[in-house]
């Protein structure tokens, strides 16, 4: 029996809808893939940019710190630099303590040398309360009351100038004067001051905020 040929089915013709659509169908499919993207990456994205703004600020803070330790370095090796003389002077002229006898040497002998009697003298120290007012202030107040009498103003006024160009800060606040007798007194009103170291303070800006 003889076999016939086999006919190759005819091609299947294209859709129609697919044909007609296929451009908005690839453009949808992109939206989709876009859509997605972006649902998946914005987190990340988010992310990413919270760590950079982070790592600026650091940097930023690093920089801060590297500032102010090169500044204290600076300082530090200013103050060591001034010789030993001229930090002992200072200290004289602001010292840690009210230094009550020397005061006393410092009144004692500039009178002596002047003509002036001393015949009353007394030291207040200011107020821890007002020192508390003052937080930023490294130094403290010492009021002094002198009683003294002398047979004239110009002894007066040499003993005054010479105690205030001492090494030692002091201030003339107040002066009232009276008559005894052939001399006058005066019961003078002077200001020192201490040192007074200042609070503990935070050695690095993050440890100021």
């Amino acid at each position: 029996m003889e076999k016939k040929p086999m006919t190759p089915p005819a091609p299947k013709r294209p859709s129609k809808i697919l044909g007609e659509y296929y451009g908005s169908i690839f453009f949808l499919i992109i939206l989709a893939f876009l859509a997605v993207t972006a649902l998946v990456l914005k987190p990340k994205l988010d992310v990413v940019k919270g760590t950079n703004a982070e790592v600026t600020t650091q940097l930023q803070s690093l920089d801060d710190s590297r500032a102010h330790l090169d500044s204290l370095e600076r300082s530090v090796s200013a103050a060591q630099s001034i010789p030993a003389a001229v930090l002992g002077q200072v200290d004289r002229a602001l010292p840690r303590e009210t230094g009550v006898p020397e005061l006393l040497v410092l009144f004692g002998d500039t009178a002596t040398r002047d003509g002036v009697k001393i015949s009353n003298i007394s030291f207040a120290e200011e107020p821890a309360s007002s020192r508390q007012a003052r937080p930023t202030s490294t130094t403290a107040e010492v009021a002094i009351n002198l009683s003294v009498s002398a047979p004239n103003y110009g002894q007066i006024k040499r003993f005054l100038r010479h105690i205030e160009t001492s090494l030692r800060i002091i201030d003339i606040t107040g002066i009232n004067v009276s008559t005894q007798g052939a001399e006058s007194a005066y019961a003078i009103v002077l200001k020192t001051y201490v040192y007074v170291p200042p609070r503990a303070v935070a050695s690095t800006p993050e440890q100021r905020l």
